[in-house]
């Protein structure tokens, strides 16, 4: 995922889990994976982290190529108890658990939908040169991004998409051996359905359709 359970990114405390930074929004995105040896190195977080394939933030952003554009404010709201020992145990689910997913972009096609869409692979041509010239580029399901890196990084553990099971690997998992795949053998989120709605802006509910109300309400 590229964060501890508390939510702290990994980047930041690789070790251990720091609930106070978690809790500190001012400290809890403040990263941009350029720590000594982050562009080159998975010491602190896999290329392929979740966190990292959806948001590249210095993975692309050092190269001069921005990501605003691609940017969404997202929260997962996850459902369910814990597993169970007997759960752990036997490999079978016996509660039912998930999550809702939910997400807020000024553009679906350019944020949720561009990250969940496989690259562009003909002609072949390289990574850089894909996302800069195809629009229907995406980075959860491109084992070559993030780009320029020593390693294959791999494929989007929590949300890559793939019919292929031979090609849900991705590297960085142990710091010691990082150019080491590791073959997921299912696949972990499974999608029950969706929906696309619009959302009015801050702007819109403020001097539209709240224009009847007192400012001092509003």
């Amino acid at each position: 995922m590229g964060r501890w359970k508390s939510g702290a990114p990994i980047d930041i405390t690789p070790l251990k889990d720091d609930k106070e930074l978690a809790t500190d929004p001012n400290r809890n995105n403040d990263f941009r994976y350029d720590f000594p040896g982050d562009q080159q190195t998975q010491d602190r977080c896999p290329f392929a982290a979740h966190v990292r394939k959806t948001n590249p933030r210095a993975d692309l952003e050092d190269l001069g190529f921005p990501t605003e554009n691609r940017r969404i404010i997202r929260r997962g709201i996850q459902f369910g108890p814990e597993v169970s020992a007997e759960e752990a145990t036997s490999g079978q689910t016996q509660q039912g658990r998930g999550l809702i997913f939910a997400a807020y972009q000024s553009s679906i096609v350019n944020g949720f939908q561009f990250m969940q869409h496989s690259r562009f692979t003909f002609p072949p041509i390289p990574p850089l040169m894909s996302y800069l010239l195809n629009p229907g580029s995406g980075w959860c399901n491109d084992t070559d991004f993030p780009v320029r890196k020593p390693v294959t990084p791999g494929f989007d553990p929590i949300v890559g998409q793939t019919t292929d099971p031979t090609s849900r690997t991705l590297s960085g998992t142990d710091p010691n051996m990082q150019s080491t795949a590791l073959t997921l053998s299912m696949q972990w989120v499974v999608p029950k359905g969706g929906e696309y709605l619009f959302s009015p802006s801050i702007s819109a509910l403020r001097d539209t359709f709240a224009v009847t109300a007192p400012r001092n309400e509003l």
